[in-house]
């Protein structure tokens, strides 16, 4: 049977250890930061890429104009063109920088993104008309349920000028609205796709090497099952994590000032990350 290192405890015994084992080279807490951003925006990509395989169908238009229409980018609204893994990479980049998002941010806006495609069942999909609108969004939920002391929505508006107030207090409402108010992540889930973007980083020769295999440490996967569990929406509709104490805010006003500084049978089921990556749930 195979052996997993949870914690920093051996579940199986001690000196070398047994075949099946498993390993990673970085923690749930502390993973590559580059190498999960990269594999992330290969996963956007793929979806745009199986999105733009087939017209899109009615419901989906609709759609756009309707229910989803906050995700609309207007300033990409006349492009087809997928973007570059480097322009996807770069945006990414950008804002989990400035925004000062802590690592468990880039998977947990992956989760948020696939959860918005599959909740859409085939009413939206990923496409260069609203990448952007949607990754943003899901960006700043995640650091809302990881961070400790996340930015607030008006920081977000300087990070990406292109996206005022108004807009992203929108793509926050029609997210939530989207996920019926739940932004659970639960610790089973948070793995999962965390080994899963691992497995893709050594395949795609982008893993970070070294010989130092650290052991799979769940504590914080756990944190945010439970952070996101009891986040909770205020009377606006806005997304809001639990208040925080005097001394936290006074933390957050420093990192507010840094970030400021620069039908039937017609229903598609969303690919999920094993879909979309061959071998992937292998």
């Amino acid at each position: 049977a195979g052996t997993m290192f949870v914690n920093g405890a051996r579940t199986a015994g001690e000196g070398v250890a047994p075949a099946g084992t498993m390993f990673v080279n970085s923690t749930l807490d502390a993973p590559d930061r580059d190498a999960t951003i990269k594999c992330v925006c290969h996963v956007l990509r793929a979806h745009m890429a199986a999105a733009a395989a087939a017209p899109p169908r009615d419901r989906e238009v609709r759609a756009r104009s309707g229910e989803f229409a906050a995700f609309q980018d207007d300033d990409e609204k006349s492009s087809d063109a997928i973007p570059t893994a480097q322009r996807l990479t770069a945006f990414y980049r950008d804002v989990f920088s400035r925004g000062q998002m802590e690592v468990e941010c880039i998977v947990t806006s992956l989760i948020y993104v696939e959860r918005l495609l599959k909740a859409g069942r085939g009413r939206i999909k990923l496409r260069p008309a609203n990448w952007r609108p949607v990754l943003l969004s899901c960006m700043i939920m995640a650091s809302k349920v990881c961070d400790d002391l996340s930015m607030w929505n008006a920081d977000f508006s300087h990070i990406c000028a292109a996206f005022t107030l108004k807009r992203i207090n929108g793509l926050e409402a029609a997210l939530l609205a989207a996920y019926g108010f739940n932004a659970t992540v639960a610790a089973s889930e948070y793995a999962k796709y965390y080994f899963h973007l691992r497995s893709m980083a050594a395949r795609l020769g982008i893993e970070a090497g070294g010989d130092n295999l650290k052991p799979l440490d769940v504590v914080k996967a756990k944190d945010l099952a439970s952070r996101s569990h009891r986040f909770r929406t205020d009377g606006g509709g806005a997304a809001a994590p639990a208040p925080a104490g005097a001394a936290d805010l006074a933390k957050l006003k420093v990192r507010r000032a840094q970030s400021l500084g620069g039908e039937h049978n017609d229903v598609v089921r969303a690919a999920t990350i094993e879909e979309l990556i061959p071998d992937m749930g292998a």
